[in-house]
């Protein structure tokens, strides 16, 4: 999976924002560095250790959290949900039979 800065996420049913991809001193694996949208969600403020990885536009202390990639997932997108939702889960290219939306 592949995450960039600044895109927006969706973490255990709470939304956040990426600001960080990569490394984290002293774990092993790649981690996000995400902002949450509720700012009392989080550990941190974008540093751990002493080390600032990134820089929340709130000023909470407590906005920020890093979550190995695994665990992210970037949601859909709101065409997306709007075909799930309209489409009643048609496939694409799946016909839609009578009285059905496309």
């Amino acid at each position: 999976m592949a995450v960039a800065v600044g895109e927006r996420l969706l973490i255990a049913k709470e939304r956040a924002t990426a600001r960080y991809v990569g490394a984290v001193e002293g774990h092993d694996g790649t981690w996000v560095g995400v902002e949450w949208d509720d700012a009392s969600r989080g550990k941190h403020d974008g540093s751990v250790g002493g080390k600032r990885y990134f820089t929340c536009q709130s000023a909470a202390p407590t906005a920020a959290s890093f979550i190995r990639i695994n665990k992210v997932s970037q949601g859909t997108s709101l065409v997306g949900a709007l075909v799930l939702r309209y489409t009643n889960q048609l496939a694409e290219g799946q016909a839609a039979g009578d009285g059905q939306v496309y």
